[in-house]
């Protein structure tokens, strides 16, 4: 009955390290998916700030050309 009972202690030992082992590897990937989707994230807000910033520009020179329409308009009366 002990060796019995110390057999299944052992199986139950190596079942138990396996999980572990999984649990560990399961672990490592998420964190390197985790890490992969934060360098997304950071990437996609660059590209957010690029277009934001090209927008004003392009804000700012059409009032430009506007203020410049104006004034040669003004010119020409």
């Amino acid at each position: 009955m002990i060796e019995l009972m110390s057999g299944m202690k052992e199986h139950l030992e190596i079942e138990l390290n396996y999980r572990k082992n999984e649990l560990s590897s399961c672990k490592s990937d998420i964190r390197g998916k985790a890490e992969e989707m934060n360098k997304q994230l950071e990437r996609k807000r660059e590209i957010e700030d690029t277009i934001e910033n090209l927008n004003n520009s392009i804000e700012e020179l059409e009032e430009y050309r506007q203020y410049k329409l104006s004034k040669s308009s003004e010119t020409v009366k």
